[in-house]
């Protein structure tokens, strides 16, 4: 018999480690997913004036403004755009927000996101085309489509498609 209990206490520190182990791993994998979700979401507000020029309806048009484009919630962001659309129709006023749900899609490299509409809010002073739009990321043309999100420095984020960048906008930083 005392053979028999010399076995169960040699086994006794061989289970603790595989516990402690095992513990450890989950602790250490735990650590690394948490650390990637928080690497799969953006977070910043940039603005940019610009001008844009596109053919709707066989008639060229010039929008002139400024953009703002805010992360909001984890996976939500917004481009607001206040401006002037000049067309051979006259001169109307932009003033509207829309709203995208954005992921990073599997398999893709950190700043490829793909983002979905989510709404739309315009001012009652706006007085454009709802076709305009589409100008900002394909808004209602196309949904899912593939963005690339990249910070050129502290100051400056650059937004494109796969093709090529479509939008720069300088970083706002808010006093706290």
């Amino acid at each position: 018999m005392r053979n028999d209990m010399k076995q169960e206490s040699d086994h006794s520190p061989l289970l603790w480690s595989v516990v402690i182990a095992i513990f450890g791993l989950a602790t250490i994998a735990f650590f690394i997913i948490a650390g990637n979700a928080k690497k799969q979401e953006i977070s910043f507000s940039c603005s940019s004036e610009f001008t844009s020029i596109l053919d709707i309806q066989n008639t060229k048009k010039e929008l002139h403004g400024i953009m703002l484009i805010t992360s909001y919630n984890s996976g939500h962001l917004s481009l607001s755009v206040q401006g002037k659309l000049k067309s051979d129709d006259g001169e109307f006023a932009v003033n509207r927000k829309l709203f995208f749900r954005y992921a990073r899609p599997l398999g893709h490299t950190a700043g490829v996101f793909m983002l979905t509409p989510d709404g739309r809010e315009k001012s009652p002073d706006d007085e454009a085309t709802d076709a305009i739009d589409y100008l900002f990321f394909d808004a209602y043309e196309r949904a899912d489509k593939l963005y690339m999100l990249k910070h050129l420095n502290e100051e400056t984020v650059l937004i494109g498609d796969n093709f090529s960048p479509r939008f720069a906008c300088v970083m706002n930083h808010f006093a706290s």
